[in-house]
């Protein structure tokens, strides 16, 4: 929540607040709180299904930040579920292009694209985001 206080920010102005997730210190996935449906979305390339204390967590931050922000209860904070990744995200055939596929399911999740990649562009994926960041 700190972020949030310090940057002045309202994620409940927002449709949807991404981020990524490191797990087991070994692999990365994306979280998405999907403000706009009033749900949660888990982005894995390797993993169907996320933690299962993933949406209870998710909800707990929901609950608090609203009470920061609008200083009230959430309405209905159970109401809020993980939402059904349709189609499904694309999935990695390897052990190491984890981060790649996270970076480009935030990419095109916040851009409102289609996740149309897969395990074949990741090499020119790597070389797009390597000039990308050497750009900035």
């Amino acid at each position: 929540r700190r972020w949030t206080t310090k940057a002045k920010v309202d994620v409940f102005e927002m449709d949807h607040v991404i981020f990524p997730m490191n797990i087991g210190e070994m692999h990365w996935a994306m979280g998405a709180i999907d403000i706009k449906n009033q749900g949660f979305r888990y982005f894995d390339s390797m993993i169907k299904s996320p933690h299962p204390n993933f949406v209870p967590f998710l909800r707990r931050y929901l609950v608090d930040e609203h009470k920061t922000k609008k200083s009230k209860d959430l309405p209905d904070p159970d109401a809020w579920d993980l939402l059904v990744m349709d189609p499904p995200v694309p999935q990695q055939t390897n052990g190491y292009d984890c981060g790649v596929f996270t970076c480009f399911f935030g990419d095109r999740f916040s851009a409102g694209r289609a996740l149309d990649f897969q395990q074949e562009d990741m090499p020119e994926l790597r070389v797009r985001l390597a000039a990308r960041v050497v750009k900035a």
